[in-house]
């Protein structure tokens, strides 16, 4: 299984030195199992493995990280792919799986 995922951010929140914070307003995923990557539209759920669009408005990170924490007994492996991961899209997570503990064996 696939998981493809972008942040929408701002950089509204002025910080103490003057620089300016980037804070997610969005996380969007798109997901794909090994039988419906033939499919082209995402905009088609899949038996297997559901609805294939996702999108967190609020509490994006906490939010973003259940969805990925389901249970999914199809899928042998499962590759989490950011667009911009040297970016900010995966600092927000990796802060989080940072503070909640959370690793290979949770």
């Amino acid at each position: 299984m696939y998981v493809f995922f972008d942040t929408k951010c701002t950089q509204d929140l002025e910080k103490r030195d003057c620089s300016f914070e980037h804070v997610p307003n969005v996380i969007c995923a798109r997901q794909m199992c090994s039988k419906c990557e033939g499919v082209d539209y995402f905009s088609v759920d899949y038996e297997q493995c559901g609805k294939r669009i996702h999108a967190f408005w609020q509490e994006h990170v906490v939010k973003f990280i259940h969805y990925l924490r389901q249970s999914r007994p199809f899928a042998g492996k499962f590759y989490v792919i950011s667009q911009t991961p040297r970016g900010q899209d995966a600092q927000f997570l990796l802060r989080s799986f940072f503070e909640l503990r959370w690793g290979r064996n949770s």
